[in-house]
């Protein structure tokens, strides 16, 4: 059976999807340390004041951590996705195992990786700068003369941080895991992936498209009018499943080709539920496992 058959697919997502546990817990400390305190008649300056004095270095360092240990889990996933192909008795076994010992040797250098993991640390950061955009929008009430209660500001805070600072998180750390799949994929010469949703009603109508589809790094894709690879996207929760050989396939095989590009309509009527998709430029192709080998097979050494 092909490793990368439908039903394998779910098994080796698992192996590369950012922990969710972890995503929760930096937002819940983040959240906690973001905790203020306000009198009853809490005024503009009683909330600028108590938002100056939260402990904002205590979250470069949490941040920071997390950091490292998505590196971690994206590099611990990837060596379990080579080790379970390596599994697989073919002729091309040895080329396996040499990847496989690439891949050792290419994850001990964190060096590589360090401009991205910064990157990521200072777009999660920005969750700082929510406090300070809640308390503007507070002001403007104040200015059009609605009263809060202390308590009432400190639960809309909350509310409001949670929300966008889950948003930046996951976003963020879906982002960096493919763009650290991205660059193993390429130093050790795997040029495509498979795309994988979640398979839920969550999953965006554009990306359902896209769901099982081969896709090489070299291809650009827009979807919804925004540019990238599975998981790049806000909020996505989609992941790149790297193809280490061909023998794990399972054919027909769907190829994104082309500059492909992707809008998704709503249908009206339909609460929220219907949406509709067109192929805008480039082309989703399917081929067998013949006609893939004339197409592509010298892209797979």
């Amino acid at each position: 059976m092909p490793k990368l058959s439908k039903t394998n697919l779910k098994k080796q997502r698992k192996k590369v999807k950012t922990s969710t546990t972890a995503e929760n817990k930096l937002l819940k400390t983040i959240l906690n340390l973001f905790s203020i305190k306000l009198p009853n008649k809490a005024t503009p300056y009683d909330v600028r004041k108590a938002i100056n004095k939260l402990p904002y270095s205590k979250i470069d360092k949490y941040v920071s951590k997390y950091a490292v240990d998505l590196f971690r889990e994206n590099r611990n996933g990837f060596l379990k996705i080579i080790n379970a192909l390596a599994t697989n008795k073919t002729a091309n076994e040895k080329k396996r195992l040499e990847l496989d010992a690439a891949n050792r040797s290419m994850m001990a250098d964190i060096k590589m990786y360090k401009p991205l993991m910064e990157q990521f640390e200072r777009n999660v950061k920005l969750i700082k700068d929510l406090p300070f955009d809640v308390a503007a929008k507070l002001e403007q009430g104040y200015k059009q003369g609605v009263q809060f209660r202390g308590t009432e500001v400190e639960k809309y805070i909350r509310e409001k941080m949670g929300t966008r600072a889950k948003l930046i998180i996951r976003t963020e750390s879906s982002k960096l895991n493919t763009a650290i799949t991205e660059i193993r994929s390429a130093k050790l010469g795997i040029p495509a992936y498979i795309w994988s949703t979640s398979e839920d009603k969550r999953v965006r109508a554009s990306h359902r498209v896209m769901d099982g589809v081969l896709v090489f790094w070299n291809t650009k894709l827009t979807l919804d009018k925004m540019t990238g690879h599975a998981g790049e996207f806000p909020n996505c929760r989609c992941l790149p499943i790297a193809v280490v050989d061909l023998q794990d396939l399972k054919f027909p095989i769907k190829v994104a080709e082309g500059n492909l590009t992707i809008t998704s309509k709503y249908i009206k009527g339909t609460h929220g539920k219907g949406y509709s998709t067109t192929i805008q430029s480039g082309r989703i192709a399917t081929y067998s496992r013949q006609d893939f080998l004339r197409a592509y097979g010298n892209k797979f050494h």
